[in-house]
């Protein structure tokens, strides 16, 4: 019986290495990761609509991330630098 071909593919040094300053970020505050969805969603038309493939994508533990395609990769990078972005300039604002 063959081996069935795997679906997912876990995540390479790249991809752990640019997102893990996301990673903290987003579990230092609140409603990060909502507002990374929202922001990916507007900028990549086909992107997943579900929570499990940014779960899957962003998670704490790097062994367990899996590397999206590279369209989605690069989107979802440019969502999360702008929306750290906005938050710590909101943060400022609010000193």
């Amino acid at each position: 019986m063959k081996p069935t071909k795997k679906t997912t593919t876990p995540a390479g040094v790249h991809w752990n290495s640019a997102v893990a300053p996301y990673v903290k970020f987003g579990a230092r505050n609140r409603g990060y990761w909502a507002a990374v969805m929202e922001r990916h969603r507007a900028m990549d038309k086909s992107a997943p609509t579900n929570r499990i493939s940014y779960y899957n994508w962003f998670d704490k533990d790097a062994v367990n991330r899996i590397e999206p395609r590279y369209s989605t990769g690069v989107a979802l990078l440019e969502a999360c630098r702008k929306v750290q972005q906005t938050m710590e300039s909101e943060k400022k604002g609010a000193k």
